[in-house]
């Protein structure tokens, strides 16, 4: 069996502190296992396969900002909305 190289990481403090963001997203462990499996694959870190993925998704944008293989029928951003919803609504409350 063939070993994977380490992803190499950034040097410390590479970054612009004024452009650099943190990025906190749950998704689909299989979505998970794919960015994992490209960063082992390619030896960087996800953080650059993500930034690398952004770059390509910006240039596929249509005239409204879409990327042209997004689903037309899709309406994730819909069922975001009501998970928040329902998270509110499940949240313990705080009593005085």
């Amino acid at each position: 069996m063939a070993t994977k190289a380490a992803r190499t990481r950034r040097a410390r403090g590479s970054l612009d502190a004024h452009t650099r963001r943190s990025l906190f997203a749950e998704i689909d462990k299989d979505a998970k296992a794919t960015f994992d499996e490209i960063a082992d694959a390619t030896g960087v870190s996800l953080a650059l396969v993500l930034e690398e993925l952004a770059k390509h998704a910006r240039s596929e944008l249509d005239d409204n900002g879409v990327p042209e293989w997004w689903p037309s029928s899709a309406t994730q951003q819909d069922g975001f909305e009501l998970v928040i919803a329902n998270r509110r609504e499940a949240a313990p409350r705080k009593s005085a």
